[in-house]
């Protein structure tokens, strides 16, 4: 209960200062002019951090990349397997910066932002998009006279910033995370064609897969895939997944359960789960390869995370989302997600169908508070819960 009461404390005051940042930008950085961008001639994106963010991330740097615009991104020894086969990376340092330097700067960004903003130079011909919130880099480009886009800022880069997206908050955000991005072309008359399972990338899985899955898929008949690896504290545990795979998934065919290298889950699962269509990989395999098995499988159900984000991309897709931003973090779709149905406990689902004409479900507590657990790794065993029962009790259908 003390924990509980300090998390609703923090959101109070969260809600609050995003509430005011969104009044200081809207007076400083809302420029109405970007007609400048068509004589841009570089931009580098910053994506040094995650593999899910670099995989979410991808359709839109492959759309730029269609466009023919000129870009390279900085990424990060982890994730950088991922982007490298598509684009012009660059491997750079993740530094973090400490809680009394990020106070300092937020301190400075306040009031001395208003003096960047009256001498931001619009002629620049290059471009630092800050995908990521990385105040270090922020501050190298613009020394180098970058003209520096920022989105997931907290005040920490307003003494370098020159433009901040409109919807900049990764939480409580109101656009999925490529609409944000998109929203800056957009405003400078550049439209850009976002494929949600690009071919790009399926090309290179079809020829770079391991053979192996193709001995697999003969042997493998009308299945789908419960992907049960994450982080633990973003996860179920290994008893709530047996629940919901003998109990809460309601599909004739086959269920091929798969988990992340750690196998946190797996081996309790193997022994303990009930059923002849339940099935598993007698091996390890890449992401690439999961994501090309889960070509051919009707569905994929799991928990928001960088494993699931490959799977999901090809495929018809069932998202649990514990603590991040649905609006944020949901599958990408060209088309409006809907509310499909409100449980009880709070508990939404909602789904939208690609243009390329696979459906995305998301099911969700709809509680603004949860962000909080994702951005201090926390474990909230009530949303878990919420989740389960739901599940239990509505079932999840797949056809």
């Amino acid at each position: 209960m003390l924990r509980e009461g300090f998390i609703s404390i923090l959101f109070i005051f969260g809600k609050l200062f995003k509430y005011l940042t969104e009044l200081y930008f809207s007076l400083l950085f809302r420029n109405p002019d970007l007609s400048v961008g068509k004589n841009f001639e570089l931009f580098v994106f910053s994506r040094n951090d995650r593999i899910g963010d670099a995989i979410v991330t991808l359709p839109f740097l492959l759309a730029l990349k269609k466009k023919g615009i000129e870009f390279k991104v900085l990424s990060s020894k982890e994730n950088d397997w991922v982007l490298r086969p598509f684009v012009k990376t660059q491997v750079v340092e993740n530094r973090e910066l400490s809680l009394l330097k990020k106070i300092f700067l937020l301190i400075l960004g306040i009031f001395f932002g208003i003096l960047r903003r009256r001498n931001a130079k619009k002629s620049r011909l290059k471009v630092f998009f800050d995908l990521k919130g990385d105040y270090f880099l922020s501050r190298f480009f613009s020394k180098r006279e970058y003209f520096c886009v920022h989105c997931k800022n907290l005040l920490l880069n307003t003494l370098h910033s020159d433009y901040v997206l409109d919807d900049f908050y990764s939480s409580f955000g109101k656009k999925q995370l490529i609409e944000k991005y998109l929203s800056f072309f957009e405003k400078m008359g550049v439209s850009l064609d976002i494929e949600e399972f690009p071919e790009e990338i399926e090309k290179f899985i079809r020829k770079n897969h391991n053979s192996e899955i193709d001995k697999l898929l003969e042997e493998l008949d009308n299945f789908i895939i419960v992907f049960v690896g994450n982080k633990k504290f973003r996860n179920f545990d290994p008893i709530q997944w047996k629940e919901i795979i003998e109990k809460g998934i309601i599909y004739e065919g086959n269920i091929l359960v798969v988990d992340d290298p750690s196998k946190r889950n797996l081996s309790f699962l193997e022994r303990t789960l009930q059923g002849n269509n339940v099935l598993f990989l007698e091996k390890t395999y890449s992401l690439w390869d999961l994501m090309y098995l889960a070509i051919f499988s009707k569905w994929v159900v799991g928990v928001d995370g960088g494993g699931f984000n490959f799977l999901q991309m090809p495929t018809n897709a069932f998202e649990i989302l514990f603590y991040t931003d649905v609006h944020t973090w949901k599958p990408y779709s060209n088309n409006k997600y809907i509310l499909e149905r409100r449980f009880t406990n709070n508990v939404c689902l909602i789904s939208s169908e690609t243009s390329q004409r696979k459906v995305k479900k998301v099911l969700f507590v709809n509680d603004d508070e949860k962000v909080l657990y994702e951005k201090l790794e926390l474990e909230n065993r009530n949303i878990k819960e919420k989740l389960v029962e739901t599940i239990l009790q509505y079932k999840i259908k797949l056809d």
